[in-house]
Order: structure tokens, then C-alpha cells, then sequence
């Protein structure tokens, strides 16, 4: 009888833990090829097994420019999204009613149903020298002739990242600030504290780490989206994605896995930075408790 439910004991262990063994190996078993064929040797249209550091100096060589760019696209993306996703996420937690909260974040939600392809595409007649923003810019006389700068450019890439992915910030935040305290907000408010003040000081600390779960994607995404450099970026326009991609058509696959392994590395190293200063523990406790 002890046997029997010995051997039940460790089934029902094998069962449950199964599925975390399978996502572990398909998540971190195509990390470590990336990590072992950077290190390879490209050898006529595929590659071969080596020891060599060539597509890493060829990346920091040739292409560190672009790497730079593509991490400083990403940065900027990302601060843009927290500074214009925190006042949307306040206006939807403590100002808005139920059906107005409903109304602006399905406004937000409704273009994910959307191609995001078609999503960028749009932009192109939105920011052109004869689109919608320096048509209207022209109308009102604020400019004398069409803006060039605003479609296939750097800032155009950022604009179509922005729209593309702010909404997760803005998700993100209101969902921490759902879960806050509102007990000391009000002690706040009663202590006699300004708006403003508040925000900074009770607001502002306690939704930060839900703000960054989002900031952090917006990030990784807007570094790793191949799609907004080809179609906004025009032919300077670089991207980690888009560069990634590149690479794997010219079947140069060992740089391809070098850019993969430093940028990966990269944004890892800095979230491990960023979790030594904000904790998101805080967050997901408020979550256990909501439950």
C-alpha cells in the first residue's frame, strides 16, 4: 500500500512538473543554440562548428553604430511611453467613471485586432509631406512648407513604436494603480497636499513598478520590431529585429546569433540593475491579495 502511493506521489510530481520542464527547455534551449552557433563559422550559404569571436568583432566593428541606435530608439521609446501612459493610466483609475473608464481603455485595446503591419502602414499618409499632420500644420500657418523629417526618418520609427506599444504602459499602470492603497492617498489629500504633490509622492512611487513591467516591454519590443524600420525608417533606419533579419535572409546565421546574444545579454544586464533599486514584489503581492 506505501508502495503504491509512493509511485502515485511521484506521478502526480512528474505530471505536474512536465509542463515547466517543457517551456524551460523550448524557452532556454534556443538561447543556448543562439549563444553556441554565434561562435561558429559561416561556411559558403550556412555554417560550420568553430571557436571564433569574428561575428562579434565584425558586430562591434562594423555595425556598433547601429546597435547603439537601435538600443537608443528602444530607450527613447520607452521613457516617451512612461511619460505620456502615466497621466492617461491616473485619468482612467481615479477620474474616469465605470463607462468612461471602459470607452478610453478600449480605445487603447481596439487596434490590437488589427495587423500591426497595417497599423504602420496607416502612418505613412499620416506623417508624408502631403498627409494629415503638415496638411493640417500648413492650414493654420504654422509652417510655410511641408515638415521631411517627420516620415522616414529615425523619429518616425519612434513615433510608430510609440503608438504601437504605449498602450501596454498604460495597462500596466493602471492595473498597479487599481491595486493601490487608496487609504493613503486620501491621507494625503486630507493632510492638506497638492495634486501634484501627491502624484509624486504617493502615486507616483507606488504604480512605478507597474509602470516599468510595461516600460521594460516597450523596450524590448521597440528594439526587436523589424517591421517599423522597413516601412517608416526608410533605407538609414536600422533596428535590432531588422538587422537580426537581415542577416538570417543572407544566411550569415552566426551573426545573426552574435546580435541576438548581446542584445539579449544586454537587456537582461539592465534588468537585473533596474530590480536591484524597484522591487516588483510589491506588485505581484498586491495582486495575491486583489485575488
Amino acid at each position: 500500500m506505501a508502495a503504491s502511493s509512493s509511485r502515485l506521489r511521484r506521478l502526480e510530481y512528474a505530471i505536474y512538473r512536465a509542463p515547466i520542464v517543457a517551456i524551460l527547455l523550448g524557452f532556454y534551449l534556443p538561447l543556448l543554440s543562439l549563444v553556441v552557433f554565434s561562435f561558429w563559422e559561416r561556411s559558403g550559404l550556412w555554417m560550420e562548428p568553430a571557436i571564433t569571436l569574428a561575428s562579434y568583432e565584425q558586430l562591434f566593428s562594423t555595425n556598433a553604430g547601429q546597435l547603439v541606435q537601435s538600443f537608443q530608439t528602444g530607450i527613447a521609446t520607452g521613457l516617451l511611453a512612461l511619460v505620456l501612459a502615466f497621466p492617461v493610466a491616473y485619468l482612467v483609475t481615479f477620474v474616469s467613471s465605470d463607462l468612461q473608464r471602459m470607452v478610453i481603455l478600449s480605445i487603447f485595446a481596439v487596434p490590437f485586432f488589427v495587423s500591426p503591419f497595417v497599423r504602420i502602414l496607416l502612418l505613412v499618409p499620416i506623417l508624408g509631406a502631403d498627409g494629415v499632420v503638415n496638411g493640417a500644420l500648413l492650414a493654420v500657418g504654422l509652417i510655410q512648407e511641408p515638415l521631411r523629417f517627420l516620415l522616414f526618418t529615425n523619429l518616425s520609427v519612434l513615433i510608430g513604436a510609440l503608438v504601437s506599444f504605449m498602450p501596454f504602459v498604460i495597462f500596466t499602470g493602471w492595473l498597479s494603480m487599481e491595486m493601490m492603497d487608496l487609504e493613503l492617498k486620501q491621507a494625503a489629500e486630507d493632510l492638506g497636499a497638492k495634486p501634484l504633490t501627491t502624484i509624486r509622492t504617493v502615486v507616483g512611487p507606488l504604480a512605478l513598478p507597474g509602470l516599468l513591467v510595461g516600460v521594460l516591454f516597450v523596450i524590448a519590443a521597440a528594439m526587436g520590431e523589424s517591421i517599423f524600420p522597413r516601412v517608416l525608417g526608410g533605407t538609414n533606419a536600422v533596428s535590432i529585429g531588422l538587422m537580426t533579419q537581415r542577416s538570417f535572409s543572407q544566411l550569415n546565421v552566426p551573426f545573426a546569433a552574435a546580435v541576438a546574444v548581446v542584445s539579449v545579454s544586454t537587456y537582461v544586464s539592465a534588468l537585473a540593475v533596474i530590480m536591484r533599486y524597484v522591487s516588483l514584489d510589491e506588485l505581484f503581492t498586491a495582486f495575491q491579495e486583489e485575488d
